[in-house]
């Protein structure tokens, strides 16, 4: 199984910055919270989040919920410490 880390730990100021960015892109913010939590409201600013994807897949994307690589993950996750958040 293949799989890519993409994003762990980021700061307040990080998670702005890519809020911001997708709002410069014209999503809508309920568009953008389907995706990303609001700043100072993500896991990630603790370092205990990981987003994970797979080869072929685009990043951070619910299409990953499909795959096979995420199907391993929700059976497997637990033996390694990890869990789905």
């Amino acid at each position: 199984m293949l799989l890519d880390a993409l994003s762990g730990y980021r700061s307040h100021a990080y998670q702005l910055a890519i809020f911001e960015r997708k709002l410069a892109r014209g999503l809508t913010v309920p568009q953008i919270l389907a995706v990303n939590t609001a700043p100072g409201f993500s896991e990630h600013h603790s370092g205990d989040a990981l987003d994970i994807g797979t080869p072929g897949e685009p990043p951070v994307e619910e299409s990953f919920e499909t795959t096979p690589a995420f199907a391993w993950l929700r059976d497997n996750a637990d033996r390694f410490g990890y869990r789905l958040s």
